[in-house]
This record gives C-alpha cells, sequence and structure tokens, in this order.
C-alpha cells in the first residue's frame, strides 16, 4: 500500500496555525516593538525617538536572539505538534489493516514506512519555521552568528570537526531535528501498545514534561527527556551528554516492546 506523502498531512490548518503561532512567538518582541513602540512619548522628548525605536528593532532580529527565542518555545509547542501526529497514525494504520484483512507481514513493513514518514512532518515544520527566521535575518543584515563556542566541552572531540558558529548552528539544528523525530517514533510505539491517539499523548506529554520536571530536581540534565529537546541550551557538550538524554526512551521502548509482543 502506496501512501503519498501529502496524504499524511491530515488537519493540514492546525499544523499550519500551529507553524504560525510558534513563529509569532519568536518575533513576539519585534511586533510588539513595533506596534506598540511609542517615539513621541514624553519620556523621549530629547532624544531621537523614531532611531532608538529601529534600533530596537533591529536588536529583536538578531539572528542570536531569535534562535534563542525558538529554543525556548520549542519545548512547549513541538511536543504539541508530535502528540497530533498520533491521530494520522492510527487513522492511517487502521485503514491498512482493513485494506490488507488483518495483520500480517505486509503491515509491520508498512507500519515502520508510516512511522519514519509521518515523524519526518513535524522535523519539516521545525526547518521551514528556522529557515523563515534564517531568510528574515539574512534579509535585514542581522545574520551574524555569535556565542556558539561554549556549546561544546573544551576537550570535546568534537571541536575538532564544529570548528565555526556556522557549523555549530547546523549541527543544533539537526540535533533538534533526530530529537523531533525519535520522540515521534516514541509516541508511535505508546500508540501501538494503548491503541489510543488520545491516551497515548496525555502519556507522552506526562512523560516529556511532568516526567522532566519531576527528574529536573534529583537526575543530571543530561538524563531528562526534555533535554532532547533543549540540550543546545547547555554548554560544555560531549558526545557523551548528547546521547545519555535518549537513555530513558531506549528503556521506555524496550518495556513499549515487550508490552506490545504480549498483545
Amino acid at each position: 500500500m502506496k501512501i503519498n506523502f501529502l496524504n499524511l498531512v491530515r488537519h493540514k490548518f492546525l499544523y499550519f496555525l500551529l507553524g504560525l503561532v510558534f513563529i509569532l512567538l519568536v518575533y513576539r518582541d519585534y511586533i510588539t516593538t513595533y506596534l506598540f513602540f511609542d517615539v513621541n512619548a514624553p519620556d523621549l522628548a530629547n532624544f531621537d525617538g523614531t532611531a532608538i525605536k529601529n534600533e530596537l528593532l533591529r536588536s529583536n532580529l538578531d539572528i542570536n536572539v531569535l534562535l534563542f527565542n525558538v529554543g525556548f518555545y520549542q519545548s512547549f509547542l513541538l511536543p504539541i505538534i508530535i502528540s497530533l501526529l498520533g491521530f494520522n497514525y492510527v487513522t492511517l494504520k487502521t485503514k491498512f489493516i482493513k485494506l490488507s484483512i488483518g495483520k500480517n507481514d505486509c503491515y509491520f513493513k508498512f507500519r515502520k514506512h508510516l512511522s519514519w514518514q509521518l515523524a519526518s512532518l513535524p522535523v519539516l515544520l521545525y526547518l521551514i519555521i528556522v529557515g523563515i527566521v534564517v531568510i528574515i535575518t539574512m534579509q535585514a543584515g542581522t545574520f551574524q552568528l555569535s556565542g556558539k563556542e561554549h556549546l561544546l566541552s573544551e576537550t570535546s572531540v568534537l571541536r575538532y570537526f564544529l570548528n565555526s558558529d556556522l557549523i555549530l548552528f547546523i549541527f543544533s539544528i539537526i540535533l533538534v531535528c533526530v530529537a523531533i523525530f525519535v520522540n515521534s517514533l516514541f509516541l508511535f510505539k505508546i500508540i501501538d501498545v494503548l491503541q489510543n491517539p488520545i491516551k497515548s499523548a496525555i502519556d507522552y506529554l506526562m512523560f516529556i514534561w511532568l516526567g522532566s520536571i519531576i527528574l529536573y530536581h534529583f537526575m543530571p540534565f543530561y538524563l531528562v527527556p526534555m533535554t532532547t529537546f533543549m540540550i543546545t541550551s547547555y554548554g560544555n557538550l560531549d558526545i557523551q551528554t548528547l546521547l545519555l538524554p535518549y537513555c530513558l526512551y531506549m528503556c521506555g521502548y524496550a518495556i513499549l516492546k515487550k508490552y506490545e509482543d504480549e498483545i
């Protein structure tokens, strides 16, 4: 059973709306400054209000500021976007079972193919959002990356390969894309066991949000699930700290796989 990639995108308006909300939040400071900064305010009587406003607007378009905003809001919006995929996953999987008259070897191959395709959708949405940010900053002349050298540990072997702000920027984007992909596959495995997209989405969000809030109190940050999304917000990273956030996912996946085999 072949599936057109565009057919995977159900509830297109909802994904568009969430993407739009994401972008508006990233540019919130710029928008509020543009709309509400009063160049004729009494406090600016002895200053050039227009020049000050323009400078503030330019600083709000700084690529480093915008990337910080992206990193902050992605921890809230990406899990929601991923959770919505569950409904697409269940619908298409159920449709295949009906067409193929039950579960068989083709079903499991289809399910793997489906999960990989669906997991790529939020990755694509994230890349579009980052791409929009990059294009706008290039047009505004504010694409000047800085501060990325603190991302990696001084002793990390990765420094030999990731030796510029631009390469580190691309690397950080790849890390988030991997996190989105892994989290999507993890959600699909929960659905395979629970067979309920709503309950699975709630369980996943409790794992990634509530579980992380609790674990942050007594575990190193690099062992907490949310760190998969937020890893680029930390510094002094090495290969070990980049991989460790996925330990709980591997344990959870193994447990879910065991329960699935028993169903």
